[in-house]
């Protein structure tokens, strides 16, 4: 019986070749690192100083968080009002809290988007919130103003939302 395949020698053979190429690939390599090694390195860089101070949020409204998480805004004192009867029940809203209505402005997947808009609206004024609604495989971000006591004081600002602000899609909600 016959056998098929290199023989011993031809492996031999076909190791020493192996070598041999490594070794030229090896030697090369150490000759092109010395040769970067005598290359200068780049300069470093050259810092330039900001010279707009202006607030980002002025340049771009839309980047107001990063200014807002540097200076928060302070509240602003909000008049109480005088007491006023229990809300009357609303089918399918049971509100159990002492401020259980807050209006609707906008509902976002973008959690930056949601953020802008709470931004704007406190600048105007507003105690305005975001609250996260995990949906599927993200989240809803709504986009919320005030607790009210009543449902009429939630429907004078839903109105005031719409006229000033154009806030077309606000609705009264309870919390």
């Amino acid at each position: 019986m016959r056998r098929v395949g290199p023989k011993q020698g031809q492996l031999v053979l076909f190791a020493l070749a192996l070598s041999g190429v490594c070794g030229v690939v090896f030697a090369v390599g150490v000759q092109v690192g010395k040769e970067l090694g005598s290359v200068p390195a780049e300069e470093t860089p050259t810092w330039y100083p900001i010279t707009d101070r202006t607030p980002l949020a002025v340049r771009d409204p839309d980047l107001v968080v990063y200014e807002e998480l540097l200076h928060p805004p302070t509240p602003t004192p909000t008049a109480t009002s005088p007491p006023t009867p229990a809300p009357r029940a609303t089918p399918g809203l049971v509100p159990t809290e002492s401020r259980p209505w807050t209006v609707q402005v906008l509902a976002a997947r973008s959690r930056t988007e949601a953020e802008a808009a709470v931004a704007r609206l406190r600048r105007r004024g507003y105690d305005a919130y975001v609250l996260r609604v995990p949906a599927g495989e993200g989240s809803w971000y709504r986009v919320r103003v005030g607790h009210f006591r009543t449902r009429e004081e939630a429907q004078r600002v839903e109105r005031r939302l719409r006229r000033e602000e154009g806030m077309e899609g606000a609705f009264v909600t309870a919390r």
